[in-house]
């Protein structure tokens, strides 16, 4: 018996290539503050820290009060507590010189003169109080080749007595009220006070001297440095490397252990019998 064995196999691999992956490119969103120039900026640990200067525009004011002997205008340190006030006038001239975040816009001067005797008098006394302060803060600091200063004189109302007169202990208080916070002249509101001697004599003493007074009304703008700090996002770490489950190219993905079999075809043929 002639025994032939065909074997047929069909086998097909399927070959594919595996790449790696590449790590992300990140960038910084921008962070900044309103208003804020950029000053610097640095890596802290996993922050960027960045500091901005802030232009301030609310305004702000220092306000400095000089006090007067009855009827003069000179500026006396020796009177009242002048000495102090004149001292901290220099001093907060000194600190908005070497300030860096302090600007000051504008100087006023006021001088004022209690609201008793000529008001044409008065008015000139107040004046001269103001430009008297001026041309001593001009001698001792230059005050008008470093700020843009402005003068004026007022004479103080009689109303401007009223809130002492409600935190006194006088016995006819609400009549002194209704004098000074009338609408009447000031002559006229003068002599109706005189009227009442023991109020008049405390108006004059207790009361009227504070008003003679200059203020010097410094109003400038601060500006602030203000820092943020922004998280840096770092790229996402690599995956790490798994076993490549494809062989090289030039393999193939079946050994001889994966032969199936179970395919083929076996014929058997007999030989016939010759008589």
């Amino acid at each position: 018996m002639v025994k032939t064995l065909f074997y047929s196999l069909v086998s097909i691999c399927a070959l594919a290539l595996c790449g790696g992956v590449s790590a992300q490119s990140y960038r910084n969103s921008s962070q900044s503050v309103p208003n804020g120039v950029l000053l610097s900026e640095w890596v802290e640990g996993d922050y960027l820290v960045r500091r901005y200067l802030v232009k301030g525009t609310q305004p702000k004011s220092a306000e400095f009060v000089v006090q007067y002997a009855v009827g003069n205008a000179q500026v006396s340190g020796q009177f009242d507590e002048n000495s102090d006030e004149l001292r901290q006038i220099g001093d907060f001239i000194s600190r908005m010189k070497n300030d860096t975040l302090r600007r000051v816009t504008a100087v006023n001067i006021t001088g004022y003169s209690s609201p008793d005797g000529s008001a044409a008098y008065n008015a000139k006394l107040a004046k001269n109080r103001a430009n008297d302060l001026l041309t001593w803060l001009n001698s001792k600091y230059g005050l008008s080749s470093l700020y843009t200063v402005s003068v004026d004189g007022r004479v103080a109302p009689w109303s401007a007595c009223a809130d002492e007169v409600r935190r006194s202990s006088l016995q006819n208080k609400n009549t002194i009220l209704d004098i000074v916070n009338s609408s009447e002249a000031a002559p006229t509101v003068e002599r109706q006070l005189k009227a009442h001697t023991t109020a008049w004599n405390w108006l004059r003493t207790s009361v009227l001297p504070a008003l003679r007074r200059t203020v010097v009304t410094f109003t400038y703008t601060e500006d602030s440095v203000q820092q943020t700090r922004e998280l840096i996002r770092r790229p996402a770490p690599a995956p790490a490397p798994q076993p490549d489950p494809c062989p090289p190219a030039n393999q193939c993905c079946c050994g001889d252990d994966a032969m199936d079999e179970s395919v083929g075809i076996i014929v058997i043929m007999e030989a016939a019998n010759i008589d």
